[in-house]
């Protein structure tokens, strides 16, 4: 199972607060929300993570890296022009091919168990 990170938006509704900093590098508890996302996925066997990011996300790759500090493979999809809330998708489906994926927005935070999400996902996913 692969997830697709959403962190690439502008935040400006927050921009007077947090500044140039991207929204799920905001701090709640001690860490980037963009953390606690990338650690429950792991946590849940989700290891294969594509974080989309602007052009100014260059904050969310130098954190990140490729991600072995955090035990998973991340990897970054510039979207150099703002294509919409899902229109990053058409750019990812190669990265993604045809296997299934979880689509996260990076500015939230979810407290799921994964890996009962991805099992019920499977009994319902058509032959």
């Amino acid at each position: 199972m692969k997830a697709l990170i959403q962190a690439g938006g502008k935040g400006t509704r927050l921009q007077s607060i947090t500044g140039s900093l991207p929204k799920p590098m905001v701090q709640v508890g001690g860490k980037p929300i963009l953390q606690w996302q990338v650690e429950s996925l792991v946590k849940n066997g989700v290891t294969e993570i594509t974080i989309v990011i602007s052009p100014t996300g260059q904050s969310i790759k130098d954190y990140f890296k490729d991600g072995a500090a955090f035990g998973a493979k991340i990897t970054y999809l510039v979207e150099e022009t703002p294509l919409g809330t899902a229109g990053i998708l058409f750019e990812a489906k190669s990265l993604l091919k045809d296997d299934d994926f979880i689509l996260l927005f990076g500015d939230l935070m979810l407290n799921i168990d994964w890996k009962r999400m991805i099992a019920f996902m499977k009994t319902k996913k058509p032959n």
